[in-house]
């Protein structure tokens, strides 16, 4: 897995390259440990947004090269959008909700 914790890729230039490329801007969103299903959540606005990452990324302005998603690594994103897109019917289900509030080891940490 790609870490990014490089300024390069910051908001000012997303959002530029997002115009550029006629999308909405939508910041990416940042995985928390803490939070239920945010890896997939991070994953799924990467591949939404696949055009302005692969621009971004190969952009030498910004020097974010070392971030480039290969075929192979979009290929895998793609795969695991299939797989997560289950998950979100646990996020809205109120039974599921109210199972994690009751239970002592999650409580409101997931939400």
């Amino acid at each position: 897995s790609k870490t990014v914790q490089n300024r390069s890729l910051n908001s000012e230039a997303w959002e530029k390259k997002s115009n550029e490329l006629k999308l909405t801007f939508l910041e990416l969103v940042k995985v928390i440990d803490t939070r239920w299903n945010s890896h997939a959540h991070c994953l799924l606005r990467i591949l939404d947004r696949q055009p302005v990452v692969s621009h971004m990324c190969n952009d030498r302005n910004l020097k974010s090269r070392q971030y480039t998603f290969s075929g192979e690594e979009w290929t895998i994103i793609e795969q695991l959008e299939e797989i997560l897109e289950y998950y979100s019917f646990t996020d809205d289900s109120e039974i599921y909700r109210i199972a994690m509030i009751l239970h002592p080891r999650y409580k409101m940490f997931y939400f």
